[in-house]
């Protein structure tokens, strides 16, 4: 594997006040070099098993956060893809509101014209 894709540190926090913030990042052991980290946030329970495979099922809604590093690794772009059993395999085009793959509804993505940032003043939870 190389030093691009080596993950030193993980880590995941959520934070309730009023609102809910969810908190998900990773460091890794070389910086230089497109590469991809991602995380699930599923609802059911998943366990690991003894042999390094997961226990467990999707729900509908579950989400998956990732983060490309684009650009020699300089640029991070955010996608955030919800589980939706109705997507059956990537749209030609991939749109927010579309499927990027089976099962994987598109709810952000970094790039292109039809984009939805993630930000404090625009934030996802009104469509999760």
């Amino acid at each position: 594997m190389p030093d691009k894709d080596t993950i030193t540190h993980g880590y995941a926090a959520i934070y309730k006040t009023t609102d809910k913030f969810v908190v998900i990042g990773g460091d890794r052991f070389a910086v230089n070099g497109d590469a991809n980290i991602g995380a699930w946030l599923f609802q059911q329970n998943i366990t690991l098993n003894s042999n390094g495979t997961f226990d467990g099922v999707h729900q509908e809604g579950d989400v998956f956060l990732v983060s490309a590093f684009v650009g020699g690794g300089g640029t991070a772009n955010l996608a955030v893809y919800v589980w939706h059993p109705a997507c059956l395999k990537a749209d030609k085009v991939i749109t927010v509101g579309g499927c990027a793959d089976a099962n994987l509804k598109v709810l952000s993505f970094g790039g292109g014209a039809d984009t939805k940032s993630i930000t404090n003043s625009s934030p996802l939870c009104s469509e999760l």
